[in-house]
């Protein structure tokens, strides 16, 4: 989990301060489509985040990779 962060953001802290951040979002994403995580354990990881939160930023990001590629 820890590597899919660096690479989503310079530092982990910053993931974890700002839930706004278009990084944090990518990290909550890339660690729900590269782990075996639970969504709950995703959210817990990330500060906090509910199950819910972390469920629907993956299903924005995945519709957005279709769209865009990016």
């Amino acid at each position: 989990m820890e590597e899919i962060i660096e690479l989503a953001a310079k530092q982990y802290e910053e993931i974890l301060d700002d839930r706004n951040r278009e990084d944090r979002k990518a990290a909550i994403s890339l660690i729900g489509e590269y782990t075996a995580m639970t969504n709950r354990e995703i959210g817990e990881q990330m500060g906090g985040v509910s199950y819910s939160a972390v469920s629907n930023w993956w299903s924005v990001w995945r519709k957005r990779w279709k769209r865009t590629g990016t």
